[in-house]
C-alpha cells in the first residue's frame, strides 16, 4: 500500500511538471544545427590522455561498463554489463521496431558482456596501474569486489570495517595503486569513515579516517593536490547535521575545506570535478522527505570559493523529482549533464554561470557519460533498461542505436577501454 501511494503522487507531480516541461523546452531550445560542433572525435593520444592508459589500438567511442539488477526466476539478478561501442550491434529505431524480441536479444549479442555478481555494482575505482582492473563497491551494503573486468574474471572481495559498517558505493586508488580508499558508514551513529586498505595485502584494513559528516557516497581522488573530495550525505530531515562535500588531506586524514548545502532540505549525493577543478554535484531529497521531493544541482567553477545550489529555471527545477542521479562534466563545453530517473529528465547546464542549457524527456535516465574520444553522449534509461546515444551538443539521439537490451540498470555508465595490454 506504501508503494502505491508513492507512486500515486509521483504521477500527479509529473502530470503537473509535465505541460512546465514542455514549455521550457520550447523556451530553451538546442543549438542550430549548423553551430560547428565542440566534440570533433578525439585522435589517439587525446583518448590515452583521457583515459590515463595506452588502449586497444582500434579505440575510438571505447566500453561502457554499469551494474544491473532484475529479478529472475531464481530471484535477483545482478551483473556489471560491458558493451564495446565499437564492436556492438546497432540499428535506426525502423529497423529496430521491426525485430521481434527474440530477433533483438539475438542481434545485440556482439560487443555485449555480463559479468555476473551477487550485488548490483554501483561505483567503480579503476586501478591505475593495471587498467584493466577495478574495484566495485555495493551502494549501502556489505559487497566489494575486485574483478579484472578484460578478463572477465574475479581476482578477489572487501569486506566492510565491521559487522556495524556498510560500503556506501564508491572508492579510489591512489595514484600509484598501492592504496584503495573506501567510503563506509557506520551504521549504528551514521557517521561516515573512509578505510584505507592495502590492495598488495588482499585490501587489509590499513587505516581510517573520518569523513567529516553523516552518511558518505561518493569520492574522487584530486591526484596533484593529494585530496579526497567526499560528499557526506548528511543527517534526516530536520536535524542540524547539513549535507556537505569535504576536501580530506589522504595523508593525514585532515580536513582541507568544507563545501555545507544550505538548501537544508538536499543531500550531497554524486559528485565530479574536471582537470580544471570545475565541480559539479547532484542531490536527493534528505532523508525523511518525501519522493515528490525534488533533488537538485550544486556548480562551482573553477577558481570561485562558493558553489551554487541551482533554483532556475523554476519550473524545471521543480520537474527535478526524487534524486537528481548521475552527472558527468563535458570538457569541451564547461557544461554539466545531469539525470533525474523520477523526472524522466535529462538535463545540460552551463557551470560557469549555472544557466540551463537543454532539457529532454528521457524515461528513467539514470547513467550518463561520454565516450572515450568525447563525441557522443551515452545515457541509460527506460524501465526496461536500454542505452541511448546522443549528439553531445544538441542532445538529439543518434540515428543508429545500440540494439543490446535489459543492460545498465543501475545507477552509472563508466566510460573505459580495453587496455592494450593486458594481464597481472
Amino acid at each position: 500500500m506504501v508503494d502505491a501511494v508513492k507512486q500515486k503522487r509521483l504521477d500527479k507531480a509529473r502530470a503537473k511538471r509535465d505541460a512546465k516541461h514542455r514549455a521550457a523546452q520550447r523556451r530553451v531550445g538546442q543549438a542550430p544545427a549548423r553551430q560547428a560542433s565542440a566534440h570533433a572525435r578525439r585522435g589517439a593520444q587525446q583518448i590515452e590522455e583521457t583515459l590515463g592508459f595506452v588502449p586497444r589500438a582500434e579505440t575510438r567511442l571505447g566500453v561502457i561498463l554499469g551494474g544491473s539488477r532484475f529479478e529472475g526466476p531464481q530471484g535477483a539478478m545482478c551483473s556489471l554489463d560491458v558493451l564495446d561501442l565499437d564492436h556492438a550491434a546497432v540499428a535506426e529505431a525502423q529497423a529496430a521496431q521491426a525485430m521481434s524480441l527474440e530477433e533483438r536479444v539475438k542481434a545485440g549479442a556482439p560487443g555485449l558482456r555480463r559479468l555476473s555478481l551477487k550485488f548490483l555494482p554501483h561505483g567503480m575505482a579503476i586501478n591505475p596501474k593495471r587498467p584493466a582492473e577495478s574495484a566495485w563497491f555495493e551502494k549501502w551494503g556489505p559487497g566489494a569486489v575486485y574483478l579484472d573486468v578484460a578478463a572477465g574474471s574475479l581476482l578477489g572481495t572487501l569486506a566492510p570495517l565491521s559487522a556495524g559498517h556498510h560500503f556506501y558505493g564508491h572508492g579510489a586508488f591512489s595514484p600509484d595503486a598501492s592504496l584503495l580508499f573506501a567510503v563506509e558508514t557506520n551504521l549504528a551513529t551514521r557517521a561516515g569513515v573512509i578505510s584505507v586498505r592495502d590492495p598488495q595485502a588482499g585490501f587489509k584494513v590499513m587505516g581510517e579516517f573520518p569523513s567529516f559528516g553523516q552518511k558518505p557516497h561518493d569520492c574522487v581522488l584530486l591526484r596533484e593536490e593529494g585530496l579526497l573530495v567526499v560528499t557526506n550525505g548528511g543527517g534526516p530531515h530536520g536535524s542540524d547535521e547539513l549535507a556537505n562535500v569535504s576536501f580530506i588531506e589522504v595523508a593525514s586524514g585532515k580536513l582541507v575545506e568544507q563545501l555545507k548545502v544550505t538548501d537544508e532540505r538536499r543531500n550531497a549525493g554524486h559528485v565530479v570535478l574536471d582537470g580544471k577543478r570545475n565541480l559539479a554535484m547532484v542531490s536527493a531529497p534528505r532523508d525523511g522527505l518525501p519522493p515528490t521531493e525534488t533533488g537538485g544541482v550544486t556548480l562551482r567553477a573553477s577558481g570561485r570559493e562558493q558553489w551554487t545550489h541551482v533554483a532556475e529555471p523554476a519550473d524545471v527545477c521543480a520537474g527535478m523529482l526524487g534524486e537528481s542521479l548521475s552527472v558527468c562534466i563535458d570538457v569541451a563545453t564547461n557544461t554539466a549533464w545531469v539525470t533525474n530517473p523520477s523526472g524522466n529528465l535529462l538535463t545540460r547546464w552551463r557551470i560557469d554561470d549555472a544557466q540551463l542549457l537543454l532539457t529532454k524527456e528521457l524515461a528513467s535516465a539514470r547513467g550518463v557519460c561520454l565516450s572515450v574520444d568525447q563525441s557522443v553522449l551515452c545515457v541509460s534509461h527506460a524501465a526496461g533498461a536500454q542505452l541511448e546515444l546522443l549528439a553531445p551538443d544538441s542532445g538529439a539521439a543518434l540515428a543508429a542505436q545500440p540494439l543490446a537490451l535489459r543492460v545498465f540498470g543501475g545507477s552509472h555508465l563508466y566510460a573505459w577501454a580495453y587496455p592494450s595490454q593486458l594481464g597481472r
